[in-house]
């Protein structure tokens, strides 16, 4: 179990993090209709997962780590930060019931909206996790 946590979470999210990391400072960032869109499909998928009537932690589990590694595999460039960084905080948005210590200490906002409305996105310092889930 810890060398799956390590693998498909801690190692995932601190690249990640320090990929995002390399935006702060750097003020707002647009964001474009193609991540609003993307935001809004991935909202969908994690609220399937946490419905009252389909609650599922395996699937949000499965969600949080398909997630995650989409926004590793990402190859972002200063042209699309605004999109990585808003996609990013949907994501901690959304797998804050499973990533509660993280999420508190890198989101501002914690409302996931329905309709994602973002047009621009102010990248921050994010926590690193650490360990293999023990």
């Amino acid at each position: 179990m810890d060398q799956v946590c390590q693998q498909r979470l801690v190692e995932p999210w601190n690249r990640v993090a320090e990929k995002a990391e390399q935006f702060v400072g750097l003020g707002e960032l647009p964001v474009s209709e193609r991540s609003r869109q993307a935001g809004k499909l991935m909202v969908e998928r994690f609220a399937a997962s946490f419905g009252p009537r389909r609650f599922s932690l395996t699937g949000a589990a499965f969600t949080l780590t398909e997630q995650l590694g989409r926004l590793d595999r990402r190859q972002v460039t200063a042209r699309d930060a605004g999109d990585f960084w808003h996609e990013l905080d949907l994501f901690l948005r959304c797998a804050a019931p499973l990533l509660v210590d993280l999420a508190a200490a890198g989101l501002v906002e914690t409302a996931i909206p329905a309709e994602p409305q973002a047009r621009s996105v102010r990248p921050r310092p994010l926590s690193r996790l650490t360990g293999g889930g023990r």
